[in-house]
């Protein structure tokens, strides 16, 4: 104990030229200290008996497993590239087109964000069934860019460094994909405040937008440990027969993200 201390008893120097040094017993650590988040790099607190090695398998570990599922620039997935299912674009599809009312978002906006889904469809009913495409609509009512043409299963985007609202189709009109999410919450896109897949039947729809409360960081982390354990699960799975299984999972993490302080939309 501390209290206990006495020089030259059990606290150095214990002798002449004496070189002993004092470090503290972890082993018995109650309560928090503090750390440094590597990602962040700001001070947060910890158990008091973290050693570095958990210390390292949570923080680091973590955030490279992360960072190693992120597609760069590209909004893909795990699954729907290889699912098959892909529907194709129709007058009907554009006619389907609907527009939502966005949670914080003004009338002008939603109005501006119909359009562009409209706008999306009929440039890529153009392509190749199966093709996606994305548009990237600013949030202050500057100039949209053009729609980028991607490929089959996946797109690249318009990564503004303004606030803005991203669409993209999916070919399968399906659930939002683990990818698509773990892309939508990495800090390359922090200026991407809503994302959406666009189905190309035209009315099937998937929301997430981000809000002060969003855990962007545990949501991935959450999404990347799911992943890899159901991965686990179905080393084999056949994605063709196992369609539903997989979509069932996808549609889980989606709306999951509720929990992690996100507004989901799911319109079918």
């Amino acid at each position: 104990m501390v209290s206990e201390a006495e020089t030259g008893v059990n606290l150095p120097p214990m002798h002449p030229f004496c070189r002993s040094v004092t470090v503290p017993d972890t082993a018995s650590r109650t309560g928090t200290r503090w750390a440094r988040d590597p990602v962040t790099g700001k001070g947060i607190t910890v158990p008091a008996d973290m050693t570095y090695n958990q210390w390292y398998d949570k923080y680091v570990k973590t955030e490279k497993a992360l960072k190693n599922n992120d597609k760069g620039d590209i909004i893909s997935s795990s699954f729907k590239s290889l699912s098959g299912i892909y529907h194709p674009i129709t007058d009907e599809s554009i006619k389907r087109v609907s527009k939502i009312d966005i949670p914080g978002f003004s009338d002008e906006l939603n109005d501006t964000i119909y359009e562009q889904r409209k706008a999306l469809l009929i440039e890529m009913q153009k392509q190749p069934v199966g093709t996606e495409g994305s548009v990237s609509v600013p949030l202050n009512g500057a100039p949209i860019p053009n729609v980028i043409i991607g490929n089959i299963g996946s797109t690249k985007i318009n990564n503004l460094d303004i606030p803005y609202y991203s669409v993209h189709n999916h070919p399968n009109s399906d659930v939002m994909s683990p990818g698509d999410i773990l892309g939508f919450t990495s800090k390359q896109y922090k200026n991407m405040i809503g994302l959406e897949a666009l189905g190309n039947d035209g009315k099937t729809l998937y929301s997430i937008i981000k809000t002060q409360n969003s855990d962007t960081i545990a949501y991935r982390e959450y999404i990347t440990k799911e992943v890899a354990n159901f991965k686990s699960i179905y080393p084999d799975i056949d994605v063709q027969k196992d369609y539903e299984k997989i979509r069932a999972f996808s549609l889980k993490l989606f709306e999951r993200g509720d929990e992690y302080g996100f507004i989901t939309t799911r319109c079918e």
